[in-house]
């Protein structure tokens, strides 16, 4: 079924109406083994949308991995297969405005020594070619962020440290970034417009967390500058920063946004009370400009609120804008618990019962959207209640994407996408929601694992994830388990 959101507009009357037709959806269906998440996908614009797994090698010491493409209406259009050592397994990818990539590696056996393999596809002409990355031991890798013919590749270390490498394709050579102190990697950014990395790295201290610093590189690994946020902070201001985002603005300035709390919090840990912003400028850090949860419109709306600091346990995601307004979303979670009751007989034949807790889930209750201009200056902020989500890991679920001055915020919840319009403080339309769509009329979803919705390209999102679905048709394929695609569109 195609979903189509429609934004009509009234003389009397804005609102915003979601209507579907029962046609065939335009959806993606790859199965696999119930409960196994075997699929990668990246979606490359007005290139459509790439694919990858590991198939079926007929040889015991190689492994065949299948790199699929499909169109924009889903369309398979080509595919090839490259042949690695067993034990290969996905890394990362990241896609540019002309390249594709995708990162392989194989750091199992541990006794065995590290290989790493990079594919590129080349967008306009379909071509690839596979390379192994000479000299890259760091297995675990976290992501991978690229620009045309540059890659930085994040490393996790034993000790839960960051590494960072920039692997540049023309001259095939991987460099560290060189001799810095221990740290955990916040963000990291192109700024096209200089030709430089900006890295948002925060300082580590074993169990604790030290500052943040601004790292500046050039493409080719040389260190430009290195600032410290505490450099930004106000002369009496007590804050610690406790996350980091940024975007480049222009070739002037980039601005930063992230959570703070303040020091008198500082025994604990994941605990924050603010959101805060900086701009850089010309390699310098301006003042920091401070924003409590308490002082937010969206938190005042809140029963709950009532001390001076809100101190909450927050999930950081990505900066959102359209240009002219730049918006940062915190979910706030908590650690849920069940508690059971055993009992035994104790010596004097009486009988005890004996709690147990045992760990539900992480229930996330709510997301803050705050948005600033260009100054870093807040415009406006909202709230989002999140039908009281509770899974068992941690990962962003919340999203913003503008339409005009328009702000469109969603997130899926199992197999349904709930979203909200707002235009600053006033909200077009109050939260809603659609069910996916399967590929035919009879299907049932029994159950949805990591679903996602993001931006594609113009009005189109694309969303992912993994189903497992019963057919009340009862067919050849009554029960299957499918890694899926739903291309959706919004007018």
């Amino acid at each position: 079924m195609k979903r189509i959101i429609i934004l009509t507009i009234n003389l009397l009357l804005i609102s915003l109406r979601l209507t579907a037709q029962y046609d065939a959806p335009l959806r993606i269906e790859l199965e696999t083994l119930k409960d196994h998440q075997d699929f990668h996908y990246n979606a490359a614009g007005e290139h459509g949308v790439f694919v990858s797994y590991e198939g079926t090698s007929q040889n015991p010491d190689s492994a065949e991995w299948v790199c699929l493409h499909y169109d924009t209406n889903l369309y398979k259009n080509y595919h090839f297969t490259v042949t690695l050592p067993v034990y290969t397994a996905y890394a990362g990818s990241a896609v540019t405005d002309n390249f594709y990539y995708l990162l392989l590696q194989k750091s199992f056996p541990k006794k065995e020594p590290v290989q790493t393999y990079l594919i590129t596809v080349d967008l306009q002409t379909n071509l690839y070619k596979t390379e192994a990355i000479p000299d890259f031991q760091n297995g675990d890798i976290n992501n991978i962020y690229a620009i045309d013919n540059h890659i930085v590749a994040i490393a996790s270390s034993a000790n839960k440290q960051d590494s960072i490498f920039f692997y540049h394709c023309q001259e095939s050579d991987a460099l560290s970034l060189g001799d810095i102190f221990p740290y955990k990697m916040e963000f990291c950014v192109a700024d096209t417009f200089n030709h430089r990395w900006l890295f948002g790295l925060k300082e580590f201290k074993g169990n604790t967390d030290g500052e943040i610093f601004l790292c500046q590189y050039d493409y080719f690994g040389k260190k430009v500058n290195v600032r410290s946020f505490i450099s930004a902070s106000p002369t009496k201001g007590d804050y610690l920063y406790n996350s980091a985002r940024a975007v480049v603005l222009n070739q002037d300035s980039t601005l930063i946004m992230g959570t703070f709390n303040t020091l008198q919090d500082r025994s604990s840990i994941h605990l924050h009370s603010g959101v805060y912003t900086i701009l850089e400028h010309h390699l310098n850090l301006d003042t920091a400009s401070f924003y409590n949860y308490t002082n937010l419109k969206a938190a005042k709306n809140e029963s709950t609120t009532s001390a001076n600091n809100l101190n909450l346990q927050l999930l950081i995601g990505n900066i959102g804008h359209n240009g002219n307004q730049f918006s940062f979303i915190t979910e706030v979670f908590y650690p849920e618990y069940d508690y059971t009751y055993t009992g035994y007989n104790d010596y004097y034949g009486g009988y005890t019962s004996v709690p147990q807790q045992t760990f539900a889930g992480y229930r996330f209750v709510n997301a803050y959207v705050t948005t600033f201009d260009k100054n870093g200056k807040l415009l406006w902020d909202n709230y989002l209640p999140l039908n009281s989500i509770i899974t068992q890991q941690l990962y962003k679920r919340v999203c913003v994407h503008y339409i005009g001055e328009d702000a469109l915020i969603y997130y899926p919840k199992a197999n349904r996408i709930f979203y909200t319009m707002v235009n600053g403080n006033e909200v077009i339309e109050k939260s809603n929601y659609f069910s996916i769509e399967t590929s035919r009329s009879q299907d049932l979803v029994d159950y949805n694992i990591d679903t996602q919705l993001e931006h594609w390209y113009k009005d189109y999102y694309l969303v992912s994830g993994y189903q497992y679905i019963v057919n009340k048709g009862k067919g050849a394929k009554a029960k299957r388990f499918v890694f899926f695609l739903n291309k959706i569109r919004y007018e």
